[in-house]
């Protein structure tokens, strides 16, 4: 909820999703009656199937998600899935192996 009231605060409409409905619960909880809640929307989902339509989003971002997803090449082609042309895939993570890791979508 930090990241989505954040975003929500700089004036942007945020679909924030999450697998699990208890960190949701949280971030409803963080957005409280701020007027960023307006802007913002919980979904619950999974990275692999996000509960978006293709196309809807001008950006999709995971922040410290990827390291958690058994197969996050599949998780970054969705994320693409549900980006406008032109739009922006973004990732913040970090790799555990001394490994570059690239994915192509």
């Amino acid at each position: 909820g930090v990241l989505a009231s954040e975003l929500a605060e700089l004036g942007l409409r945020v679909i924030a999703v999450d697998n699990s409905a208890r960190m949701l619960e949280a971030a409803h909880a963080k957005l409280g009656g701020s007027a960023a809640a307006g802007r913002v929307e919980l979904r619950e989902g999974d990275v692999g199937a996000l509960p978006i339509a293709d196309a809807e989003v001008d950006a999709a971002l995971a922040h410290m998600v990827l390291h958690y997803v058994p197969s996050p090449g599949e998780a970054v082609r969705e994320m693409a899935r549900i980006v406008k042309p032109g739009g922006s895939v973004v990732v913040v993570d970090f790799v555990r192996s001394t490994s570059w890791v690239d994915f192509v979508v």
